[in-house]
């Protein structure tokens, strides 16, 4: 599926959120297989993927949104994104929760887009640092969030679904 045309991003909406879940285990599945162990990869719930959208879409806080990459009417991608998760107040550092396309749009606009796309609304909400955070060992997604302009600044271990992984914290100046 790299000659996806016409990669249309919008806002997400209640009605994606069963789609954007199934984006994030399909991409999740694609993007770790091999690079996490089995527990870890089969641990995602979709349910629990649909339930993070909905709440973000409805109650978000500001400068927190859902983006949807669409190529003919269906979703390749989406990015959830807002305040940092790890308990420091709101203030001007948003945090880029996920960024995901299905492996068949890999190597089209479609990431580039939603990365875009998720900066500016980021932007427009007065923020100016992006923050994410990378499994160490996925080269795919580090190399794209360097084309990106992010950089790295350290690394930490953390706990994904059992699994102990270091994970590199990238951010860039909006």
């Amino acid at each position: 599926m790299n000659d996806l045309k016409d990669i249309r991003i919008r806002p997400g909406t209640l009605a994606d959120a069963d789609e954007v879940a199934r984006v994030v285990g399909a991409s999740w599945s694609a993007a770790y297989d091999g690079l996490l162990v089995d527990s870890a990869l089969s641990g995602r719930s979709l349910e629990a993927d649909a339930h993070q959208t909905e709440l973000l879409i409805e109650n978000g806080p500001p400068g927190s949104g859902v983006h949807i990459a669409e190529s003919t009417g269906s979703i390749v991608g989406v990015s959830l994104f807002g305040p940092p998760d790890d308990g420091r107040p709101p203030g001007t550092v948003g945090s880029l929760y996920m960024l995901y396309t299905v492996s068949e749009a890999w190597g089209t606009a479609a990431g580039h887009r939603l990365f875009e796309s998720t900066a500016d609304a980021m932007r427009r909400a007065g923020l100016s640092m992006m923050e994410a955070e990378v499994l160490d060992s996925n080269e795919r997604a580090r190399n794209f969030f360097e084309r990106q302009g992010m950089r790295s600044k350290g690394s930490h271990q953390q706990d994904w679904f059992g699994a102990p992984v270091i994970v590199v914290e990238y951010s860039m100046v909006l």
